[in-house]
């Protein structure tokens, strides 16, 4: 849920399809950046709180890990036709480690009657606030709902989208497609999404009410070795099918959802529901979250209640059991495959946002979390899988400059 008052600064300041101003006399740059200095700790043995794709998170001890981050941004325009953007984020990545990496880097050209047309990193519309969720100062809740925003864990990709902002028959719109590819590490295992088609649109429908869904379809690769010696052994099998299910080389998959946001007086609230297909061992899911707070001067409660489904596992594991020990193991192998990508739980949030200071944010939050007999999204380190809900108790501070 993005937080109005910090909005108006953060778009101005970060967002990148902000418009540039019509110069005069040649090129104007700009410097701005933004950050979180967070802290996590879990109440279980085991097992750690990650951001989806993190090599490593908070488990009982205390950890920076999952959500601190530092950002800077660079926005340069040369005429009121071409502008660029150029955004590096250091945070716990997919690689495990902490380097700084280029999260935009891309060109903006303004084509007149409300289209812009940008090529290069751009950031990808996967949710309703896709475009500064890195951005915490830039949010009302602490973090965005693992639920949903854990489904993929993929911001950027490498091609080209075409903006369209204005009015139709009196509402505003604005709409983006998008063409392009991805490549990024999830637990130091890299993910190709390749030949991204996308639309996103929103739509303010009333004053403080605005709508968004969005789309895209591509073919997802999981360069996993393991997983493909899995699957060109079940091929040797008459289980081939099996393997044919598991490999995930080039495959359909797709992201969709549509939400909402209100922003009305000292109201503020967002839904959102989410959907995630693919053709492989890599799930069917689907998330949604609920938001509500309420601001009392510098301080907004809030809570939470979002969900993670998994809707279809698209492996139907057929091998025998107790016939002999190759194919008992075999059996086995894609249980234990399956099961690792089996994430889903349900969590009930609640937490503050206290604005102590101008561009600063601190923020609380406490997370009840139902893992659903699994482990969940956490990492599971040597832990049992929990049988109580797991609790997360998280701290931040927020900053744009």
């Amino acid at each position: 849920m993005r937080y109005t008052r910090g909005a108006a600064l953060t778009s101005l300041a970060l967002l990148a399809h902000a418009s540039a101003p019509a110069l005069a006399q040649g090129p104007d740059f700009r410097f701005s950046g933004f950050g979180t200095v967070g802290v996590v700790q879990v109440d279980q043995p085991g097992i750690e709180f990650r951001q989806t794709g993190q090599t490593s998170g908070a488990g009982e001890s205390l950890s920076f890990k999952p959500d601190s981050r530092l950002g800077v941004q660079l926005d340069g325009s040369f005429n009121p036709t071409f502008s660029a953007t150029l955004q590096v984020l250091a945070k716990h990545s997919g690689e495990g480690d902490d380097q700084p990496r280029v999260e935009w880097a891309f060109a903006k050209a303004k084509l007149g009657h409300g289209f812009t047309l940008r090529a290069g990193r751009i950031g990808a519309p996967f949710f309703a606030v896709s475009d500064f969720r890195e951005v915490g100062y830039a949010n009302t809740w602490l973090r965005t709902p693992s639920d949903v925003y854990g489904q993929i864990f993929l911001r950027t990709f490498d091609g080209a989208d075409l903006l369209y902002a204005g009015d139709v028959a009196g509402v505003p719109v604005t709409a983006q497609l998008i063409a392009g590819n991805t490549t990024a590490a999830f637990t130091r295992t890299d993910i190709d999404f390749k030949n991204q088609v996308g639309v996103n649109l929103t739509a303010e429908v009333a004053d403080g009410v605005t709508l968004r869904l969005g789309q895209i379809n591509g073919k997802l690769t999981v360069q996993s070795a393991t997983m493909r010696q899995l699957a060109a052994v079940l091929r040797t099998t008459p289980f081939g099918s099996v393997g044919d299910q598991i490999e995930c080389t080039d495959r359909k998959a797709s992201f969709g959802g549509v939400g909402v946001s209100v922003e009305r007086g000292n109201w503020v609230g967002s839904a959102e529901y989410t959907e995630r297909k693919t053709a492989c061992y890599v799930p069917d899911t689907s998330g949604w979250h609920v938001m509500a707070g309420y601001r009392f001067g510098a301080f907004t409660p809030y809570a939470v209640v979002s969900e993670l489904r998994l809707t279809n596992s698209n492996v139907v594991n057929n091998i025998p059991r107790n016939v002999n020990a190759t194919l008992t193991t075999l059996a086995l192998t894609v249980d234990g495959l399956l099961d690792g990508v089996a994430t889903r739980q349900a969590t009930q949030a609640v937490g503050v946002r206290w604005d102590a200071y101008r561009n600063i944010a601190v923020k609380a939050q406490y997370e009840r979390v139902d893992t659903k007999g699994g482990y969940g999204l956490f990492g599971n380190v040597g832990g049992p899988r929990p049988t109580d809900p797991v609790q997360v108790l998280s701290l931040a501070v927020d900053f744009i400059f």
